[in-house]
């Protein structure tokens, strides 16, 4: 089984975004998950490949840096290919696109619904 839609993120890569908006909803705090709890899930799932990425909607507050899903990536067991999260609307897209490439991460996710 491939998963190609999985996040890894921190609560401190939401900004305020999650209080503000997701947390009435789901009715908890965010929990964060580590690469353990990661491999434990998709284990479970019988995932053998999964593609990992953060979230990026800068005005929103919501960042998750490449260099964290870099380091994600490095330390699950399962095999994993990382995406760099975009907004395109940041003046320095291009030089976060270069960062991701750099650090080995190999696709491109964007988040328009909070993106601006």
């Amino acid at each position: 089984m491939i998963d190609v839609h999985t996040h890894c993120h921190l609560a401190e890569h939401w900004g305020c975004e999650w209080h503000r908006n997701w947390q009435p909803v789901y009715g908890h705090e965010y929990a964060d998950h580590r690469p353990a709890d990661y491999d434990a899930a998709m284990s479970a799932g019988g995932v053998e490949l999964a593609f990992v990425f953060g979230l990026r909607a800068t005005r929103s507050g919501v960042i998750t840096p490449n260099a964290y899903v870099q380091n994600f990536c490095a330390e699950t067991e399962t095999p994993t290919i990382g995406f760099i999260a975009l907004d395109l609307a940041d003046a320095d897209v291009l030089d976060q696109l270069g960062d991701g490439i750099a650090r080995g991460l190999r696709g491109v996710k964007l988040y328009a619904v909070l993106a601006s």
